[in-house]
C-alpha cells in the first residue's frame, strides 16, 4: 500500500463503553460526511461501531486508538488495541445475536486488514473507502 499524505483526519485514545458507541459513530460520520457526503458517513461509522464493539467485547480493558483520515479519494479507518490476536470473520448460526462485525466490514469497505504489532502485543484493524464524493474540507 502506497503512503498518502492525509489531507484531514483525527485520532484519538480511547477506552469504549457500550454507552458511548452512538457518540463515537456521531463523531466518525460528522468527519466522513464533510469529506465525502452523508452516504460513505453512515457506511463508515457502522464499521466504526462494528471495529469499537469488537474491542469492548474481545479486549480485557478496552482501550484502543481511533484513527481516522483522508488522502485524496480515500478514506481510512484504524481501530488499535493491545491484544496480539488476529480477529477472523466467522458465519455464525442464523440465530446468533452476533459474531457479523467483520463480514459486515468486509461487505462494506473497499479494502480491509490486520497488522500484528511487531512486537506481538497489539493489532490494527484498518479498513479503507473510495471516496466518491468529495466534500467541503
Amino acid at each position: 500500500m502506497e503512503t498518502l499524505v492525509p489531507l484531514a483526519g483525527f485520532r484519538r485514545e480511547i477506552t469504549v463503553r457500550p454507552e458511548d458507541l452512538a457518540a463515537l459513530r456521531r463523531l466518525v460520520a460528522g468527519a466522513v460526511s464533510r469529506w465525502c457526503g452523508a452516504e460513505l458517513a453512515r457506511e463508515v461509522a457502522l464499521c466504526a461501531h462494528e471495529l469499537l464493539a469488537n474491542v469492548e467485547r474481545h479486549t480485557e480493558a478496552g482501550e484502543c486508538v481511533l484513527t481516522l483520515g483522508r488522502t485524496a479519494g480515500t478514506v481510512r479507518l484504524v481501530v488499535a488495541d493491545g491484544e496480539g490476536v488476529r480477529p477472523c470473520p466467522v458465519t455464525p448460526g442464523d440465530t446468533a445475536e452476533g459474531g457479523r462485525g467483520l463480514l459486515v466490514v468486509a461487505g462494506i469497505a473497499t479494502r480491509w486488514g490486520v497488522d500484528l504489532g511487531a512486537d506481538g502485543r497489539g493489532k490494527s484493524v484498518w479498513a479503507e473507502f473510495d471516496c466518491r464524493q468529495e466534500g467541503g474540507s
